[in-house]
């Protein structure tokens, strides 16, 4: 029997495997390929869309950092100029304040002058009488008598030098009874004040008030003994001031209060128990009512000068 020839296929197998393997490893290279390839395509599509996205945020961002400095800045010049009016409105504030400050002054000032006219045209003594006459006295010499008031705690008192002058003998009648001899200290004959002691510390002084603040119209009581009258309290009202007379450079406070022979050397007194005068002389001629006073700014100063000398 004749031997059967071998198949192609047989004859080949080995190298139709090999083919048949290196076809298969092409194709799947191939498609392998193929799928890397589509692959890649989609990871650029999607980094190219990520990367838009991306681009996309970063101007959105940058945009809204933008919008934030604008709208800052918006705001900034909102504080700046709020503050600006607001300091306006302070400085108006303090200009209102201060003009209703000065008128309120104004105002408070004009107010105290009504309470002092207020005062000067219904001052009522009553009060105030019990308190200064203790403080008055009666001043007796061998050639006559007036008044005259304590002025410095220890015994000093006020009185006119025409009352004393020419005496040998001077005696003080006090208010509670009694009599001091009376030494006469110093004295001023143009003013004419003196000032006398008497070795006693049981009496008040009264102060002295400012006589350049008195008014005209304003109202005083003149105490004293006039034509013996002990401790007389005559009230009534400031009828003229810096009245000069003859060659005396004084100006006497012109009062409606009659002074009479003893009433000299007397206090003229305000509502707060304050010397503003001391008695001193009447016009004559048949006048009435009109009496004037020495201002309590010139006989403190003679009253200082007497007591500093006396302190030496």
């Amino acid at each position: 029997m004749k031997p059967q020839e071998e198949s192609f296929a047989d004859k080949y197998k080995t190298e139709l495997l090999f083919v048949a393997g290196l076809i298969l490893i092409g194709a799947v290279f191939f498609y392998g390929y193929r799928a890397n390839t589509g692959l890649r395509d989609a990871l650029s599509s999607t980094t190219e869309q990520l990367n838009t996205q991306l681009t996309k945020i970063q101007e959105d961002y940058a945009q809204q950092i933008r919008d934030a400095r604008e709208e800052t800045k918006l705001l900034e010049n909102m504080v700046l100029r709020a503050q600006e009016e607001d300091q306006k409105k302070i400085t108006a504030l303090q200009k209102t304040i201060d003009r209703v400050e000065q008128e309120s002054a104004v105002e408070l000032a004009e107010l105290k002058d009504e309470l002092e006219n207020i005062d000067v045209q219904s001052g009522d003594f009553s009060a105030i009488v019990d308190d200064v006459l203790p403080s008055v006295v009666s001043v007796l010499t061998d050639d006559g008598q007036g008044s005259g008031v304590f002025v410095i705690g220890g015994g000093f008192i006020v009185t006119n030098v025409h009352v004393i002058n020419g005496a040998s003998v001077i005696r003080v009648y006090t208010y509670d009874n009694k009599i001091f001899p009376a030494v006469l200290l110093g004295y001023e004959p143009v003013s004419d004040i003196a000032v006398l002691k008497i070795n006693s510390t049981a009496y008040d002084p009264l102060e002295f008030g400012d006589s350049d603040a008195i008014k005209v119209g304003q109202r005083a009581i003149a105490l004293g003994n006039p034509g013996g009258l002990d401790f007389s309290v005559t009230e009534g009202i400031i009828s003229g001031v810096d009245r000069k007379t003859g060659d005396s450079d004084i100006g006497y406070i012109q009062i409606d209060v009659p002074i009479n022979p003893g009433n000299s050397g007397g206090p003229l007194v305000n509502s707060n128990k304050e010397i503003i005068g001391i008695n001193n002389w009447k016009l004559g001629g048949g006048f009435e009512s009109v009496g004037f006073a020495i201002p309590s700014n010139v006989v403190e100063d003679v009253v200082d000068e007497v007591y500093a000398r006396y302190l030496e």
